[in-house]
């Protein structure tokens, strides 16, 4: 699969491409994440069980694998970098969330949950790389 064409092809705007290839990857594992909790709606009101974490954290995984994915093809250059981009961005968000909402999750939860993310995302995007990279031999 190639690179989108967009109009966001120009040299001058390189970087806004590069910043909603970024958002775009972190809605990805927002929006899934959301889905979850619609569809385990009790794992976000009474309070998660040891096994909702664990299938949370392999499914946010799986989610932040797909997102570096998505955010190294909109980019359409330097997929590394947009891969660590997205997880300086999954660091930030997860650390300012764990600082600012009282929840009912453990710590190890939410820095699991912050760690995958940022592997995940990296994860992703090299493998994007690697895929692109073989369909053009």
């Amino acid at each position: 699969m190639g690179t989108p064409s967009a109009p966001l092809a120009g040299p001058g705007k390189r970087a806004m491409r590069s910043a909603l290839a970024i958002v775009a990857g972190y809605w990805v594992m927002a929006a899934g994440v959301l889905l979850l909790y619609w569809l385990v709606p009790a794992g976000a009101t009474q309070g998660p069980g040891t096994g909702f974490m664990a299938g949370a954290m392999v499914w946010g995984f799986g989610l932040a694998i797909a997102a570096g994915a998505v955010t190294a093809w909109l980019a359409g250059r330097a997929p590394l970098g947009h891969g660590l981009a997205l997880a300086a961005l999954v660091f930030v968000m997860g650390r300012a969330t764990l600082l600012t909402q009282a929840s009912v999750e453990p710590i190890w939860f939410h820095l699991g949950n912050i760690d995958l993310g940022m592997a995940g995302s990296v994860i992703g995007a090299v493998l994007h790389a690697r895929r692109a990279r073989a369909g053009s031999d």
